[in-house]
């Protein structure tokens, strides 16, 4: 038999929306008002059947009560004032993956359907938290890259570059890492070209040359540290093999 109306449940929101689900709020009474969080930071708040997430900033600002009825402009305000909640949850989920310069994070949001003014606003919120931080971001990108990658200076000029940071942090970024670990050019191409003698092992000498340079060179190292870095790297080689 088919339920009757009365019967059929409507699906209640548990977690906020992506910035893409965009909700409405209709005039009308507050019908539900409940807590999402132990800390009292999100609430689901129905108003003419439609459920939205907000903030306890949120609550307070517009008096938020189960029974108080909103007219069309105010449930407009209250909308907006979602909206932009949404985005900012959204931001701080796509931080928890991974850390991302301001304009990645921004793209990223404007991807996923958030307007210009709200992404505006979760931006300057999180620089105000300190969650996005374009300085701190590109010294990390910086050391690992130039630590664990073998970057050149140039090449990680170049990824910052990639990632969104400005060329005056990334600047400043590379030359504190780098003076910070005591690497130079050279010094850094070696390492990478001794790694990488030790995979290439099994090829005969012409090749293993092509192939080695060739690395080095998309790393971003100038032509003459990659010479200088081989002839090191392929004469401890050799020694080593004469050794054994």
């Amino acid at each position: 038999m088919p339920m009757p109306p009365n019967d059929k449940r409507r699906p209640r929101a548990t977690r906020p929306r992506g910035a893409q689900e965009r909700l409405a709020f209709p005039e009308g009474p507050v019908t539900e008002l409940r807590g999402l969080d132990s800390n009292g930071a999100r609430h689901l708040l129905t108003i003419g059947g439609v459920d939205g997430v907000v903030s306890a900033e949120i609550l307070g600002e517009f008096k938020l009560a189960v029974g108080r009825v909103f007219d069309a402009h105010a449930a407009q305000a209250l909308t907006s004032a979602a909206h932009r909640l949404q985005v900012f949850d959204l931001a701080v989920s796509l931080l928890s993956v991974r850390a991302r310069s301001a304009r990645e994070l921004g793209l990223a949001l404007r991807r996923r359907g958030a307007r210009d003014d709200e992404t505006r606003a979760a931006m300057t919120r999180l620089v105000e938290l300190r969650l996005v931080d374009d300085a701190a971001y590109a010294r990390n990108v910086a050391r690992t890259k130039a630590v664990a990658g073998g970057m050149s200076k140039r090449r990680l000029q170049q990824e910052l570059a990639r990632r969104g940071v400005a060329a005056e942090l990334a600047r400043a970024a590379v030359g504190d890492v780098l003076e910070d670990v005591g690497l130079d050019e050279f010094e850094s191409a070696l390492v990478v070209a001794r790694k990488r003698v030790r995979s290439l092992g099994t090829l005969d000498g012409p090749v293993m040359r092509r192939r080695l340079y060739a690395f080095l060179a998309r790393r971003g190292y100038e032509s003459s540290v990659i010479t200088r870095a081989m002839a090191v790297a392929l004469g401890g080689e050799a020694d080593a093999q004469a050794d054994d």
